[in-house]
């Protein structure tokens, strides 16, 4: 006479098997870590308003290279410097130089990674950026 098989009992092998599947599973993603917030490659940590002979300089130090990009914006005039993956330490601003075309400079931690740098200036001019191992150099002719 053959015995009737508990319900219990005839489940055990899939249970098993799914337990052993979600065993594997675990310690395949144990062994993925999750991917670490990447640090800024740079900081700005410094500002400086240089007079020069028929010019102004804004001296910008920047620990490391970073990528930027420049927005004009109008009225009132405003040169925008955002920085890539650069962390925003600088702890002197806002400066109000009083060599024209520069009313103010400002900046902060726009978004996470980016840091913000805003010269605003009396009226449109024109100007030059030179990047070198210490930052950038923006030049604005004297007016």
């Amino acid at each position: 006479m053959t015995r009737p098989v508990p319900p219990r009992a005839r489940r055990a092998p899939w249970v098993r098997a799914g337990l052993a599947m979600v065993a594997v599973l675990t310690l395949a993603l144990a062994g993925l870590r999750p991917v670490a917030a990447q640090e800024p490659a740079a900081e700005l940590s410094d500002v400086l308003v240089v007079p020069r002979a028929g010019a102004v300089e804004v001296w910008v130090r920047l620990s490391a290279p970073a990528t930027f990009a420049t927005l004009e914006v109008e009225r009132p005039w405003r040169l925008v410097l955002d920085f890539a993956a650069t962390r925003y330490r600088w702890r002197g601003g806002p400066l109000a130089p009083a060599q024209e075309p520069l009313r103010a400079i400002r900046g902060s931690q726009f978004t996470k990674d980016v840091a913000r740098l805003v010269v605003e200036l009396s009226a449109k001019t024109t100007y030059t950026i030179d990047q070198d191992r210490e930052g950038l150099r923006i030049v604005f002719p004297a007016r």
